[in-house]
């Protein structure tokens, strides 16, 4: 009887991960999110190195943050009670070097939708559409759209990784990094700067290849649904110890084409901290960074993916029926994903701060209080190590990187000052005591 039970709470488990992890949709919950999400309406009126340490696989999961990292900065502290007291449309400035957090300027807000309402028009911020991962390639590699070339190249290691490089005559390269998922999940950001140069490219480990349920060997190609569109092969991730190669093979890739008067790097999630791996291996890499849902800790973002069920909000109907607040749920929860994705994150201890404090090029954070992955104590640790000076922070309402479709015209303007103008001219810009210039003047 007792084998029979643990047998019946094991399969329950199974299907309870599979159903909310696999199934579901990190990017958007339900329909209307995706309308809420393309409502203009709604939004107008409201690094070489290798450092890594293992531990035991059988060591308990360790969420505990050290305190040293969690000394307040006033400034911050002051942004993050702002953005809780302030209008939900309303975005949130902290910079350093300023005294005050302020808001972004409603004229330029205005300024922004009437410059960049274009961007609505385009079929690439629709998140079902991105979801249709050889739609989307193909749509990006036709001439009468995009013109992308499909690109291999190797890493200094012996992996190859696959990218899309689009050559639009500019001396500017932007390198587009996302979350470990296909490359065409970050097809809008192809639309929305297509003054530069663009590439959007795979990490290591996701591939194009199918799994089958009766073959235990290709399980981690069946993980799709809420990471990637059509396999991931888990034994190749590495979670930050070695993927800074990835990058530095794709831009010296591109380097090979033409020589480039600027290269900028745009990563969200899981690509921030390995493009500041990267831009510190390589210090003159990067011109400048931009920084969407960053983190330090993969034992923070851990703990955040299991306990939210891979990103369900505390009023989803997952959280009714399942123990997600309990430490065994959330330990057999990372057993069970870890088993299924072949990615040993439970294995791997790495820490990304020693890299934050030598990143000394311009930085832009971009960070939404809703997230349910990236907490405000670990934002609070990425911003108190990033070493630059000129290091700024937009603070939004939005879950974990969907700024850059709830919020398309103002992300497009915001990243256009950072990346072209200097540090306190962006920041006027954003104040509204200047217009920002044409990419490309």
């Amino acid at each position: 009887m007792r084998k029979i039970s643990k047998f019946l709470f094991a399969m329950s488990l199974l299907f309870s991960l599979l159903f909310t992890l696999f199934l579901p949709e990190i990017f958007c919950e339900d329909r209307e999110e995706i309308r809420a999400i393309m409502s203009r309406e709604e939004t107008l009126a409201a690094i070489g190195m290798e450092y890594g340490e293992k531990i035991d696989e059988e060591e308990n999961f360790d969420n505990s943050d050290n305190p040293n990292d969690l000394k307040l900065d006033p400034l911050l502290e002051k942004s993050l009670e702002m953005r809780d007291e302030v209008n939900q449309p309303d975005i949130v400035v902290c910079a350093n070097g300023e005294s005050e957090p302020f808001l972004v300027d409603q004229d330029v807000t205005m300024f922004a939708y009437e410059e960049y309402k274009h961007l609505n028009e385009s079929i690439l911020f629709y998140p079902k559409f991105l979801k249709k991962t050889k739609q989307v390639r193909d749509f990006l590699r036709q001439p009468r759209h995009f013109n992308g070339k499909n690109v291999e190249t190797n890493t200094t290691d012996g992996e190859k990784i696959n990218y899309t490089y689009f050559d639009r005559n500019s001396d500017t390269l932007l390198v587009i990094g996302g979350a470990l998922m296909n490359q065409e999940r970050v097809a809008s950001f192809v639309k929305m700067f297509s003054e530069y140069d663009v590439v959007i490219f795979n990490h290591r480990g996701v591939e194009t290849k199918k799994g089958s349920v009766f073959n235990p060997s290709t399980w981690g190609y069946l993980v799709p649904s809420s990471c990637v569109s059509e396999g991931l092969n888990g034994k190749k991730v590495k979670l930050g110890q070695v993927e800074e190669k990835d990058v530095l093979a794709v831009v010296y890739d591109c380097w090979k084409r033409k020589t480039y008067r600027k290269v900028y790097g745009l990563a969200l999630c899981y690509s921030a901290p390995i493009f500041i791996k990267a831009a510190v291996t390589r210090p003159k890499l990067f011109d400048k960074l931009i920084l969407d849902g960053c983190w330090v800790s993969i034992d923070s973002i851990l703990y955040n993916f299991a306990k939210t069920c891979g990103g369900k909000k505390a009023s989803h109907w997952v959280h009714k029926i399942l123990p997600t607040n309990k430490d065994w749920f959330i330990s057999a929860y990372l057993w069970l994903g870890e088993k299924l994705s072949r990615i040993k994150y439970r294995s791997i201890k790495f820490d990304f701060k020693p890299f934050l404090r030598e990143l000394k090029i311009p930085v832009l954070l971009i960070h939404g209080t809703d997230d349910v992955f990236i907490s405000e104590d670990e934002l609070r640790t990425v911003w108190k190590n990033i070493s630059s000076d000129e290091k700024a922070l937009i603070l939004t309402t939005y879950n974990h990187i969907h700024n850059h479709l709830k919020r398309k015209e103002l992300y497009k303007y915001w990243s256009d000052s950072f990346l072209e103008l200097d540090y306190q001219d962006f920041l006027d810009s954003l104040r509204g005591t200047m217009v920002k210039p044409s990419v490309g003047v």
